[in-house]
């Protein structure tokens, strides 16, 4: 991998920072993959959601967020 590569070539405080932070970016897109299908899941059973996600450019994230604040 590239990645293990250009890393071997950092010295070890930089590797332990470079390794934390894409350790926390991975963990980070789980949760948002996460919470995606959470959201997918709930807007299936929404009347409203469904209705406002034939509006072009409304997205899923947006019309949750509406929903939730009513």
């Amino acid at each position: 991998m590239e990645m293990e590569r250009s890393s071997s070539k950092l010295n070890t405080e930089y590797r332990f920072v470079l390794k934390d932070i894409l350790e926390r970016m991975n963990s980070l897109t789980d949760e948002a993959s996460t919470v995606e299908e959470e959201m997918s899941r709930m807007a299936e059973n929404n009347r409203y959601v469904k209705l406002l996600m034939t509006i072009p450019g409304i997205n899923l994230f947006s019309l949750c967020n509406s929903v939730a604040d009513r």
